[in-house]
């Protein structure tokens, strides 16, 4: 799938607790040992370095359907966890998230709220 249409798709957004329900089904069927909601929550609400997104689906009702969870530590990007949805895997939705948390240090003061793959709302 190529980027506008990955654009025109999905857009990234910041990792609310509104989205843990949904994140914690695609980490139980991705991993043998997923991360529990207390894991999510400290990323989300307490770790300064932690920087979590979820790509959402554009048409309503915006689902998530991905996630990634860097740190941000000075000048590095430290992937913690991604995983896509499988039955949206294949199209470079992971690629996408983990170049969102790169965009980070490559362009800085961009949050994921204002970055280009976000516009895609």
């Amino acid at each position: 799938m190529s980027t506008v249409d990955l654009l025109a798709r999905y857009a990234l957004r910041r990792m609310e607790e509104t989205h843990f329900d949904e994140v914690l089904t695609i980490e139980r069927i991705t991993y043998t040992n997923p991360w529990m909601v207390d894991a999510f929550r400290r990323e989300v609400e307490r770790n300064a370095f932690s920087r979590p997104r979820v790509a959402v689906t554009v048409e309503q009702p915006h689902t998530v359907v991905g996630y990634c969870i860097s740190w941000l530590v000075f000048e590095e990007v430290h992937i913690q966890n991604v995983a896509v949805h499988r039955r949206h895997r294949g199209c470079g939705l992971a690629r996408h998230l983990v170049g969102g948390a790169l965009e980070e240090v490559l362009l800085p003061g961009r949050a994921p709220h204002n970055s280009r793959c976000a516009r895609a709302t």
